[in-house]
């Protein structure tokens, strides 16, 4: 085993706290934050003529969100913290878990940087917001834990 003196890969969190990290089995990288919105890590061993080694891509938030004024997204937003992220390596579907209470579903595509939208939302109230149901259900049990993913 060899130290590195120096880290290979580094990228600032923009002052955002971070809940939660995990990775698929394909080496994608899964952060949650504070803030409410699910990160990836997208990483490459040299950086091209128009992409970084490492960047962070917001997957919560529309590409055009910096249009918006951030003194307006933080009168009207609501965070709601990620507070637990599950990946099902097999069906290639990622589970998020807020601290409300909220659980989505989302689809992992083979490109890096790319996941589907949430395909069901459930809420703690028991309602479900959208999408189908054949995918899998999250099992809440004792204080909110993920007791299994069926």
């Amino acid at each position: 085993m060899q130290l590195l003196p120096d880290p290979l890969y580094s990228i600032p969190t923009d002052n955002t706290y971070l809940l939660a990290v995990t990775a698929t089995d394909t080496g994608r990288i899964f952060l949650a934050g504070k803030d409410g919105c699910l990160y990836e890590i997208a990483y490459q061993a040299e950086a091209g003529w128009f992409s970084q080694r490492c960047r962070k891509i917001n997957h919560s938030k529309s590409s055009l969100s910096f249009l918006v004024p951030s003194v307006l997204q933080f009168t009207f937003s609501e965070d709601d913290p990620i507070v637990q992220i599950a990946i099902d390596n097999s069906r290639n579907i990622l589970y998020t878990r807020s601290e409300r209470g909220v659980l989505q579903v989302l689809g992992l595509s083979e490109v890096v940087g790319v996941t589907g939208r949430a395909v069901v939302k459930w809420r703690s109230d028991g309602g479900c917001d959208g999408g189908r149901w054949g995918l899998g259900v999250a099992v809440m049990q004792d204080g909110g834990w993920w007791a299994g993913l069926h």
